[in-house]
């Protein structure tokens, strides 16, 4: 009974406490990210059970989030501080908080973010991969003009440059015998449109992924996947760095993430991951991948994006190719 008093009068205390500090702005509020107002205010909603916050309810939830997180010591140390947490901020975060603090929590808010709001998209894909998972022998650059639709999953393919065995194919799930058609590039184009297994030795030899893995929802759910089991086995080392602009993806700002070092590495050596998270849009846009020694396995941006646009009927047919 006394300790339930306890508890209450500190929950108390502190949601007094909290309620001062924001009503009167007597404390400054911690600097978790040095951002520009200009482009914190910039933030927006997430879909489902995650909100971001900013101005007076931000700076509410940076503060309590402080307490809530601080290291345990004797009373209110025992309080048990992430339920306390939860239920205060009622499934509301800073962005910044989580960016600093819990890298794989936002990865997660963006895959919730893309599940609600797309649908579809248009791009052009820039990769360069290592050769046959060969380290340090990497294919030219491949430029992509890429039309994706999520239900069914489909993908158009136009190689605009970089075209390996393909000048264009498609893939939906379910058609087709759910064979990959393709067009060759070159000469070989005047045998036709082709037909070739989604997961066989050309698929394979042409990519570190088969086109059913493709897009901006399988990149992000694949890093999100990866953390979550190196966090389970206490060997996740991964850092927010900041916002920048990416060359790659016509300059526009992004959340930037590296983690490194993997214990251990990963198939193909990989021990470094950078990943670029797009600030308006919470999309993966640029995922960088390197071994042991800092060679380039592999790279992938995505750029010009313009999401859920009205297909052609025949974006996914044999008659696009």
């Amino acid at each position: 009974m006394f300790r339930t008093v306890l508890l209450v009068l500190g929950l108390l205390l502190v949601g007094g406490a909290i309620y001062f500090v924001v009503a009167n702005n007597s404390v400054p509020l911690p600097n978790v990210e040095a951002v520009p107002q200009s482009q914190a205010q910039a933030v927006v909603e997430t879909p489902g059970k995650h909100q971001v916050l900013v101005g007076e309810d931000l700076a509410r939830q940076q503060i309590l989030g402080m307490w809530a997180m601080s290291p345990a010591q004797s009373f209110p140390g025992g309080v048990p501080w992430g339920a306390s947490y939860d239920i205060g901020s009622g499934g509301l975060f800073p962005v910044e908080f989580v960016l600093q603090h819990n890298p794989p929590a936002f990865l997660e808010m963006c895959l919730d973010r893309y599940k609600e709001r797309v649908k579809g998209y248009d791009l052009i894909f820039l990769k360069r991969e290592c050769i046959d998972g060969k380290p340090g022998k990497l294919n030219g650059l491949e430029k992509i003009e890429v039309h994706f639709r999520d239900n069914p999953f489909s993908v158009y393919m136009n190689w605009l440059e970089g075209a390996r065995l393909a000048q264009k194919m498609i893939f939906v799930s379910g058609e087709n015998n759910n064979k990959i058609l393709a067009r060759p590039k070159g000469l070989l184009s005047l045998v036709g449109v082709i037909e070739r297994d989604v997961d066989g030795p050309e698929a394979k030899s042409s990519g570190r992924y088969t086109v059913d893995q493709f897009g901006l929802y399988f990149a992000n759910k694949r890093v999100v996947d990866s953390m979550n089991k190196a966090k389970a086995k206490g060997t996740l080392h991964v850092a927010y760095q900041g916002l920048f602009k990416v060359p790659e993806v016509g300059d526009r700002l992004c959340y930037k993430f590296v983690r490194s070092p993997y214990e251990p590495p990963e198939g193909e050596g990989i021990n470094e991951t950078t990943i670029y998270i797009d600030q308006e849009t919470w999309l993966q846009v640029g995922t960088v991948i390197k071994d042991t020694r800092g060679d380039l396995i592999a790279e992938y941006f995505f750029r010009d994006i313009r999401l859920n646009p009205d297909f052609d009927e025949k974006q996914f047919t044999r008659a696009a190719l």
